[in-house]
């Protein structure tokens, strides 16, 4: 239940009286708890035309008498945790009532205890040296009895919620701070310093809440950025969510969104935000596959995207992102192992990146047959070679048809392969289970369309890039191709191949997030980018419906600063691997309203806390 607060001061009242009501128990509890309770008089004067109730920031002024008789002030900032109406009288009778000196003082004009009160329950966030306003401590115990409350104004509930940062370094907006019910009077923006967006974030929120419409006004706060924006990558999985991102927010959106929640639009104007779409020319399409998605067709050339498996090499780093690639492929290690030996030695005998023959030239594979005579000679691929993925399986499929026994060998057509017995042997089981996943894999449409992602392209800074994955109809061909690009991004970066002049970081959005951290070498690069991402400028956010509870990605979770949580239907209380969470803020979670959630961060967030995010100014479609 909520206490309405008066529009304007009362006339019997002066304007700078913000006074919210006493503090009742304190000392009188355990002295080890941070719960105490605030009793308010209905008459009471409140500054703000909002509403007190759940999660209101109370300021509470303490003097305390020591024994010597010299006295000293503390402040303690509390949160309301819930309200209850006490029927009939602000104290249980008159005497009690009688009991504080305040009621005897001019500031308290109450001549009836015949009208309702409320009981405020309030946990103390931490207390603060008056002297030194920003030296937040606690909390350690509630305030002593007899001690004034007051709604903090809107520079304390920054103050006391999230530690002081410098004024001086390049900041991002998340959103206001809030109630479940609405948002602070005067709005007070929640600010981050710009190199958290590195430190990575979690969005939690079941569908409809908003987290796309949350993720579109992140991306533009962080190109806003004046002097060094990152470069953004949005893998777009979902219908048409960041297309069109180029047109501002209209009206009819807007009104929309009002219906929805009437608090965030009017922060649009509260922060001075007005609608406006990413330029134009820093808004760059890909769809991926020969059939981009009608959406894409409308911003894009139509120019396919896809992995050119030309561009694998046999380094170490392009043999493990082979590997990845395997992974999806439900194949046997044996199986897996045999391939990579296939792999490598097509690569080395076959295609243009062959450095082994003295005349440069790749050579051609041959496999021993047997004649209708029973003598055993050579039968060599007719087919051109070429260094795709349909050559690759091409021959694969072809030495298998033409040997018999338990073993399928592939020799080089060069005299000097042959001589030195440079030959790969596959088991003909193992060959016979890996030809049709191959085909799957070549029949997704994934490999040689178009043109190959530029990963150089991809961390200029000041740039959208939304990778669109829709066409790929297959998941598995989704998770292949995101996790190539992970891949050769991260290998990019940390060799440092990219123009420092041009590279201001990299931040990477994935919604649906955990269905892609099913394979274990995918899910190591995510985690050494989530422990690298600060000294190499790579963000990750990251969202979903709801908590993994895979012990393998709590490596990931754990080096996530900020975590923001929406409307959640299950895994609520998975959340607390993350958040202080308790059963109140569980209950708050079921039934929290579109665009409003909690946040909670790290280094700067000293409780989870309620806000409210502006509409991105972009378009979106309801």
């Amino acid at each position: 239940m909520m206490l309405d607060t008066l529009d304007s001061p009362r006339e019997d009242v002066t304007t700078d009286e913000n006074y919210v009501g006493v503090v009742a128990g304190g000392y009188e509890e355990e002295i080890e708890t941070d719960q105490f309770t605030v009793v308010v008089h209905p008459q009471a004067a409140h500054r703000y035309s909002s509403v007190l109730g759940i999660n209101t920031i109370l300021r509470i002024e303490t003097d305390v008498v020591k024994p010597d008789n010299s006295t000293f002030k503390f402040i303690t900032f509390g949160i309301v945790e819930d309200v209850r109406i006490i029927p009939s009288a602000a104290f249980i009778n008159s005497k009690d009532m009688s009991r504080s000196d305040y009621y005897k003082t001019p500031d308290f004009p109450f001549s009836s205890t015949s009208e309702d009160a409320l009981r405020l329950i309030v946990k103390s966030i931490g207390h603060v040296n008056p002297h030194y306003p920003r030296d937040i401590y606690g909390p350690t115990r509630p305030p002593e009895r007899e001690s004034k409350a007051y709604l903090a104004n809107p520079d304390e509930v920054r103050l006391v919620i999230m530690r002081d940062f410098s004024k001086q370094l390049e900041q991002f907006t998340l959103g206001a701070y809030s109630t479940p019910d609405g948002i602070y009077r005067p709005v007070t923006s929640i600010t981050l310093p710009y190199n958290q967006i590195f430190l990575h974030g979690a969005i939690f929120a079941t569908t409809g809440w908003g987290k796309t419409m949350l993720i579109k006004h992140l991306i533009q706060e962080f190109l806003s950025n004046s002097q060094t924006p990152p470069s953004i990558i949005v893998f777009n999985l979902k219908h048409d969510d960041f297309y069109q991102m180029d047109m501002p927010l209209d009206e009819l959106e807007l009104e929309q969104m009002r219906q929805r929640n009437l608090d965030a639009v009017k922060l649009l104007d509260d922060l001075n935000y007005k609608p406006a779409g990413i330029p134009r020319d820093r808004y760059h399409v890909y769809p991926i596959s020969s059939t981009p998605s009608h959406e894409a067709a409308q911003t894009t050339t139509l120019r396919p995207h896809s992995i050119h498996f030309e561009q694998l090499g046999t380094s170490e780093e392009d043999l493990a992102l082979f590997n990845l690639i395997l992974e999806n492929l439900n194949l046997t290690a044996t199986a897996i192992t045999y391939l990579m030996d296939y792999y490598r030695e097509f690569k080395r005998h076959f295609t243009r990146n062959s450095s082994i023959h003295e005349d440069g030239q790749p050579g051609t594979p041959f496999v021993y047959g047997k004649s209708q005579e029973g003598n055993r000679q050579k039968e060599y691929f007719r087919a051109p070679v070429r260094d795709k993925l349909s050559s690759f399986l091409a021959v694969l499929r072809w030495a298998n048809s033409q040997v018999e026994g338990r073993w399928v060998k592939i020799f080089c057509s060069h005299s000097n392969c042959y001589r030195n017995g440079e030959v790969v042997s596959l088991h003909k089981q193992s060959v016979e289970s890996i030809l049709p996943r191959l085909n799957i894999l070549r029949s997704i449409g994934i490999f040689d369309v178009g043109q190959d992602i530029d990963i150089e392209r991809l961390c200029i800074g000041g740039n959208l890039h939304v990778i669109d994955v829709v066409p790929i109809k297959s998941a598995i061909g989704q998770e292949i191709f995101i996790g190539y690009v992970l891949h050769r991004l991260f290998q990019y970066v940390n060799q440092r191949l990219y123009d420092p002049e041009k590279y201001h970081g990299v931040v990477i959005f994935l919604d649906e997030a955990w269905r892609f951290f099913r394979m274990p070498s995918l899910i190591d690069k995510i985690e050494v980018i989530s422990r690298m991402g600060r000294s190499l400028k790579v963000g990750l956010w990251l969202a979903d419906q709801s908590v993994p509870t895979s012990q393998s990605l709590m490596p990931i979770l754990n080096n996530i600063r900020t975590v923001i949580a929406g409307a959640m239907a299950i895994g609520i209380r998975d959340l607390r691997k993350l958040i202080p969470l308790d059963e109140r803020w569980e209950r708050l979670l079921s039934n929290v309203r579109s665009g409003t959630g909690v946040f909670f961060n790290q280094e700067f967030s000293r409780i989870p806390i309620t806000f409210t995010y502006p509409p991105a100014r972009c378009y979106h479609h309801y």
